[in-house]
């Protein structure tokens, strides 16, 4: 499958894509090629939230790709193709990146030019065609300069995709090296925004974390394609990744590490001190390109992430931390802060019903060393009753397992939100959520299921409301 990456919001360059998807088409079958937009029939398409659809049509094509073309231009690159960009080359897709812009971009007056406004770019790139001139005046041309100078546009479009097909069926025939891709580690990458000064609230936050911090560094360095290139090792080899989407659009190489990011299951927090929202006719508004919305795990402004800092100090004193509340509270970001003090995070699926649950509980209570349970039984008294109708777990059973995490120098920390907080959480980060009735029932016997097991082991409620970012639904 080859696909033709474009900014979807302006006629021209969908039409570019569009002539270089046929052109393709004409060599590898119609059926081989994917062209956004055309073949995901967004201006028609009708879904419950259908920015979301949009982004898991778009993102099933990108998990078993041949090859990908990308069309970028200016000095504000589309976020959406960059972030497809960083899907594709972290899976090892060769990427062809296209354009037309006869400019080209340099920090400073003397320092070294490259093709686009973010070295990183480049580097993603297995090829780069760079058509920047104009097409010659035709010989005999009886129109208009007007007309004159339409033909030399489409003309040099038209050697653009030409030379742009032609790569892309040579990269495949090729097969190029994909870009390295290090070992995960604990580590955190984080990637300030080129468009604005670094917050230091970033700073602020890293420097409570014991956790490895990788800053990007290319925008200051003397070679930024080696800066380029250990910049993306640092965020391949990262477990989290931040990255300040500050700017007209996310900056290109935030987009693209999203991308990244998404494509390996890494865990993503969209900083935005400022968001700003986006509409189109049938579609949810998005605070970011859909293609980073719904990539990332969550969005954050400066207050939320100090308390995340703060909720893993909390923690600190302890052995054995339960991070609990329902779904939308904050329990997976709070999970990674908390690592940085030395836990291991135990992130807890649904145990089938043929197993014994507490005995499955009993046994990742005896685990040496510091454990951070991310959800627990807990939330089997509160979920089974709401949803099943039972519990599988009896109360007895439960203040056994919190004598166990009482008895691990343990704490419970209940992280909560007024229901309509939650709801708006969960809109934002799925495109959808329960009825609202239901978050504040959820909330509720969370509450009384903590009253009831304060009597066997510690109890840390945090509110995680704070200064909370528009919602999105």
């Amino acid at each position: 499958m080859y696909y033709v990456a474009h900014r979807l919001f302006a006629a021209h360059d969908r039409a570019l894509a569009a002539r270089i998807a046929d052109r393709l088409a004409a060599k590898v079958g119609a059926d081989n090629v994917f062209l956004p937009f055309c073949d995901t029939d967004e201006e028609d398409l009708v879904a419950d939230v259908k920015g979301r659809r949009l982004f898991e049509l778009d993102s099933e094509r990108l998990r078993r790709l041949t090859a990908m073309v990308a069309v970028l231009h200016g000095p504000s690159l589309d976020d959406g193709v960059c972030m497809e960009i960083g899907y594709a080359t972290a899976l090892g897709t060769p990427v062809v990146v296209v354009t037309t812009d006869f400019q080209t971009y340099s920090l400073t007056d003397e320092g070294p030019q490259w093709t686009f406004p973010d070295p990183l770019v480049e580097c993603l790139a297995s090829r780069v065609v760079r058509v920047e001139r104009l097409a010659p005046i035709a010989s005999a041309h009886g129109g208009s300069r007007f007309e004159a100078f339409v033909e030399r546009n489409q003309d040099q479009v038209e050697l653009a995709v030409e030379q742009a097909t032609d790569a892309a069926l040579g990269l495949v025939s090729a097969a190029p090296a994909p870009m390295a891709r290090a070992t995960q580690s604990d580590a955190v990458y984080v990637e300030p925004s080129p468009y604005v000064p670094r917050d230091p609230a970033l700073d602020d936050v890293m420097r409570c974390t014991k956790r490895p911090v990788h800053w990007a560094g290319r925008f200051r360095a003397a070679d930024p394609y080696a800066a380029a290139r250990a910049d993306w090792a640092n965020a391949m080899a990262s477990e989290l990744l931040i990255a300040d989407v500050s700017g007209p659009e996310a900056p290109p190489g935030a987009a693209a590490l999203i991308g990244a990011a998404a494509a390996l299951g890494r865990s993503v927090l969209a900083y935005q001190p400022r968001p700003a929202l986006s509409h189109a006719r049938g579609r949810e508004p998005n605070w970011r390109n859909l293609m980073i919305q719904y990539a990332v795990s969550g969005r954050q402004g400066p207050r939320r992430l100090d308390q995340h800092v703060n909720e893993a100090q909390a923690a600190a004193a302890y052995e054995t931390v339960v991070l609990e509340g329902c779904d939308g509270a904050g329990k997976t970001l709070a999970a990674h802060f908390t690592r940085a003090h030395g836990f291991t995070v135990v992130h807890s699926i649904r145990t089938p019903d043929h197993l014994d649950l507490a005995g499955r509980y009993r046994d990742l209570l005896q685990q040496p060393g510091r454990l951070v349970l991310d959800r627990c039984f807990i939330s089997e008294l509160v979920y089974g009753p709401l949803r099943r109708g039972r519990s599988r777990l009896t109360w007895v059973q439960a203040f056994d397992l919190a004598e166990a995490v009482a008895a691990r120098n343990g704490v419970f920390l209940h992280l909560t939100a007024p229901p309509a907080v939650i709801h708006a959480r969960l809109v934002q980060r799925d495109g959808a959520a329960e009825d609202l009735a239901e978050v504040t029932a959820l909330v509720a016997a969370y509450h009384r299921a903590f009253e009831t097991l304060s009597s066997y082991a510690p109890v840390l409620t945090i509110d995680t409301t704070v200064e909370e970012l528009p919602s999105t639904g």
